[in-house]
């Protein structure tokens, strides 16, 4: 014969698992919504509209022969409105490369989303970025942006992709 103590006990158990399985589930949901939203967040800031503008300016209007050229035309001196060109472009990418570096977005969303942004504007910039490096004795300007450039010049290498040369 079955007690009661030996009802309340299994009542208990079930009780208590079937709680376990309803806030696991719970959370597993939580978690998901989470990484929607998170994901959501990303691809805004990925498509934001002033970075945009901003790149678009520099790869598609800015010209230049040479180092010497571009500091003479763009520099925070002598250009303060393409200072703040450049700086939002440099925030954008520095901070997308610090979400790849840090594990926070995956290099295969931000080649979805943006596949030739990263590695056209290192080509036309790196060559300046180089160069001030070499001059002001700063080793790790834009090192960011190089880094991330690297990374989606590897992941299209990964999926058999070319990296596609600089829009002229």
């Amino acid at each position: 014969m079955v007690s009661v103590d030996s009802i309340i006990i299994g009542a208990s158990f079930l009780l208590l698992s079937a709680s376990i399985i309803f806030h696991a589930s719970e959370y597993r949901e939580q978690n998901k919504v989470k990484s929607s939203q998170l994901r959501l967040d990303q691809i805004n800031f990925i498509n934001d509209p002033e970075a945009d503008k901003a790149l678009t300016e520099i790869l598609w209007v800015w010209e230049w022969t040479d180092f010497d050229d571009y500091w003479s035309k763009y520099s925070p001196r002598a250009n303060p409105e393409a200072n703040i060109t450049r700086r939002i472009s440099r925030n954008y990418y520095v901070a997308l490369a610090s979400m790849v570096k840090r594990g926070n977005l995956a290099v295969e969303l931000l080649y979805e989303l943006n596949p030739s942004g990263v590695t056209r504007y290192w080509e036309k910039i790196g060559p300046n970025a180089l160069e001030f490096r070499k001059r002001n004795n700063y080793p790790d300007y834009l090192e960011p942006i190089e880094y991330l450039a690297l990374r989606i010049k590897e992941h299209r290498e990964s999926i058999g992709l070319s990296n596609p040369s600089q829009v002229k």
